[in-house]
């Protein structure tokens, strides 16, 4: 199982599932924190790193983080406050 450590797929009720280790992990984001996520990630891609799905011809890089979020490969963690 160590291939899919870094496996995720995005529900349809805005949650993330993520294998850590061998368990299946749910994660929900806000809006607030995909607006951040997307926004970061976007910024990242604009000053020139690289795409991590495959390209279909868009140049926004916008779309292109989108399109990360939708696929689970961004490489961005959220850290909240225990409470």
């Amino acid at each position: 199982m160590s291939n899919l450590s870094c496996f995720s797929i995005i529900g349809t009720h805005r949650s993330v599932f993520k294998f850590k280790g061998d368990l299946l992990v749910k994660e929900n984001y806000t809006r607030f924190e995909r607006a951040r996520i997307v926004g970061a990630r976007s910024l990242q891609i604009a000053m020139g790193a690289p795409v991590l799905v495959e390209d279909d011809g868009r140049l926004d890089p916008l779309g292109v983080a989108i399109a990360e979020l939708k696929a689970g490969v961004i490489p961005i963690t959220v850290k909240r406050k225990k409470s």
